[in-house]
């Protein structure tokens, strides 16, 4: 009887050192995938801040565009009340 307790212990041990090496095994395997995701993840957030400024750059250059281009409609105008008034004088 008390073989049979021993064996059952040294079984249960055995077990219980099974289980947790593979455990361990996917413990150590989602935290090398955790930190893959976070490099991703980090890859990512750089792609969009840089992408969010060359936005912004874009947008100033469009804004500067359309006030140039208002600049010379202002100008084309003038330039007709004038002609117009020289023509009609």
């Amino acid at each position: 009887m008390v073989a049979q307790e021993v064996d059952s212990e040294v079984f249960d041990f055995d077990r219980l050192e099974s289980v947790v090496d593979a455990v361990l095994v996917e413990q150590r395997k989602l935290a090398s995938e955790n930190e893959s995701l976070r490099r991703q993840l980090a890859d990512r957030n750089e792609t969009l801040e840089e992408l969010g400024q060359r936005f912004s750059q874009q947008e100033l250059r469009r804004c500067d565009a359309l006030k140039r281009i208002d600049d010379l409609v202002a100008q084309v105008e003038g330039f007709s009340t004038l002609a117009s008034q020289t023509a009609g004088s």
